[in-house]
């Protein structure tokens, strides 16, 4: 959470006409995608990086979720807000007038990794957006909360936000799924888990029991063992950390827990 001094940036699909005023604010051309915005103080800016590889979550429905978390947190602040078909942000309804934005969302993507993020206006100088055509909506205008009638302390609003940050990304952020493929040789005294591979086949044969199971970040150590990850980086991590803490002996073609 933070605020820029008064700058103007330009996104990967900018278009140099939608620049009005070149010699008002610094200009900075950014990778996050969009077009010109203004950033300046009595804005709320929200940087969020997340690598959404790990938590099998699309791009699309990553920015969905941005906005609703936007959305509730000014519902609690007594705003109703909207989201608009074909247009990336959060709007307020002007009653048959074009809508107003009153939050936008620039992100780049890179290797599975999130960049950038969500800008809210607080009480920030509107007139600085005459300078551009912000976002390139020519129809619409931009508005904030102090136009809205909403005066806060900004740390009471950040409050808000961090609240429904949990509530609405909780799926993304704090229970992280993995699909894995579980098989578990009941022929043996100790717990133990083969991980499942064309190299281990010959090992699967002969054994009793296979099933499903979903692993969470809030996985016991013996449900962690007893999986293979898809994703055989993660898994060997989660591995590393358990031989470091004594819980399991590696073997040639077996990983048992102690």
């Amino acid at each position: 959470f933070l605020e820029h001094p008064a700058i103007y940036t330009a996104g990967t699909s900018s278009n140099e006409k939608d620049l009005l005023k070149k010699n008002t604010f610094p200009v900075f051309k950014t990778s996050r995608g969009g077009e010109y915005t203004y950033h300046g103080p009595g804005q709320r800016i929200i940087y969020i990086m997340l690598n959404l590889r790990e938590r099998s979550y699309d791009i699309r429905r990553f920015v969905n979720t941005l906005e609703s978390w936007i959305v509730d947190s000014l519902s609690d602040l007594g705003v109703e807000s909207q989201l608009i078909k074909g247009k990336v942000g959060v709007w307020i309804d002007k009653g048959g007038e074009p809508e107003e934005k009153i939050a936008s969302i620039g992100l780049r993507v890179r290797k599975g990794i999130t960049f950038h993020g969500i800008s809210l206006n607080i009480d920030p100088n509107l007139d600085h957006f005459n300078g551009i055509v912000s976002c390139g909506n020519k129809k619409n205008g931009v508005t904030s909360l102090k136009k809205l009638g909403i005066i806060l302390p900004k740390e009471k609003i950040d409050e808000i936000l961090l609240k429904n940050f949990e509530k609405n990304l909780q799926n993304v952020i704090f229970k992280k799924s993995i699909k894995v493929l579980l098989f578990i040789d009941t022929s043996r005294t100790k717990k133990s888990i083969i991980p499942s591979s064309p190299h281990c086949e010959k090992i699967l044969k002969g054994m009793e029991k296979t099933r499903s199971l979903l692993l969470t970040d809030k996985s016991s150590p013996e449900e962690i063992l007893e999986a293979v990850q898809l994703s055989k980086k993660a898994f060997k991590k989660a591995i590393g950390v358990l031989y470091k803490k004594k819980k399991i002996k590696l073997e040639k073609d077996r990983i048992t827990l102690l």
